[in-house]
């Protein structure tokens, strides 16, 4: 059935989706003298880690919760699979990261393959608001800037909290709106203001209790990831040659997008938060069974 959100998120995946993204990623590498089947996940930290703070946030986002070997992970929006790799080889976790992008979804199991995890992670092609699992099939659902791309927050939290076993977590690292004063566009998640649905912190935190969660943390990085970007692009600048980075991700305008990423975190136009929260054993109703570690989904 055809949903108010369904044509959103046709321009959504049609923002991200570039093309040629995987001949243009072997093509980068090759020129700085590495192999694609040789390449290691530090080698795509850079390109992969497609969110303000890089890398480091990631690692700081991961280190929330216990996470280790056994826990089903699902990584929601998952991108090219950084944090899904990220959190497999570190933890020895299973994860199954899904994307509205089907490009996103196909380079990311590549460079799963090229990196030797595709063991312990797969990738799927799929919406938040209908993902293609069963009830209860997961102890801990990641997100990083993802959830200001989704028009329906109930929704998407309701979903999250249906795949969600009883006491299972909801980590994220997302944007929301800051002070009020309108955001500058185009930036990364969105060449315009009709595909960006960045909320307040107030009726994201209501609507994620609403939904049958406890809400164990929630923390402003805002000044934290300010501070990664600013020192990246310096870092950046004074590369003698510039690495495959995330601005192969966002085409001609990359610079302009990045930039006022940069000054509306800066403005307090948009804030970052790092939070955990838990499902209630309440939850949502069970309606279903399968398991998608068996393929059965």
């Amino acid at each position: 059935m055809h949903r108010p959100a369904d044509s959103v998120l046709a321009r959504v995946e049609k923002h991200y989706k570039q093309g040629s993204l995987l001949e243009e990623i072997k093509t980068a590498f090759s020129r700085l003298g590495k192999e694609h089947r040789s390449l290691t996940s530090a080698d795509l930290a850079l390109l992969d880690a497609f969110h303000l703070g890089g890398h480091q946030a990631t690692i700081q986002l991961a280190s929330q919760v216990p996470i280790g070997p056994g826990l089903a992970v699902l990584d929601v929006g998952c991108g090219l699979g950084g944090s899904s790799r990220y959190l497999a080889e570190t933890f020895g976790c299973t994860v199954l990261g899904v994307d509205l992008t089907e490009e996103y979804v196909s380079v990311a199991s590549k460079l799963a393959a090229w990196t030797a995890c595709d063991h312990s992670v797969r990738f799927l092609k799929a919406s938040a608001l209908d993902l293609p699992v069963g009830d209860a099939q997961f102890d801990l659902i990641w997100t990083q800037h993802v959830q200001m791309n989704v028009p329906e927050k109930r929704e998407l939290y309701r979903e999250f909290a249906r795949v969600l076993k009883p006491g299972g977590v909801l980590l994220f690292h997302e944007l929301f709106l800051g002070s009020g004063e309108p955001v500058h566009y185009p930036v990364p998640w969105a060449s315009e203001k009709s595909i960006s649905f960045l909320s307040t912190q107030r009726k994201a935190h209501d609507q994620i209790e609403a939904a049958g969660f406890s809400i164990a943390k929630w923390e402003d990085v805002s000044e934290r990831d300010a501070t990664s970007l600013r020192k990246a692009g310096e870092a950046m600048r004074a590369l003698p040659r510039r690495p495959p980075l995330i601005s192969m991700l966002l085409g001609a305008e990359a610079d302009l997008k990045l930039g006022n990423a940069a000054r509306n975190l800066i403005e307090g136009r948009i804030k970052v938060v790092q939070a955990v929260a838990r499902r209630l054993d309440s939850g949502c109703a069970h309606t279903g069974s399968s398991d998608w570690r068996s393929g059965d989904i």
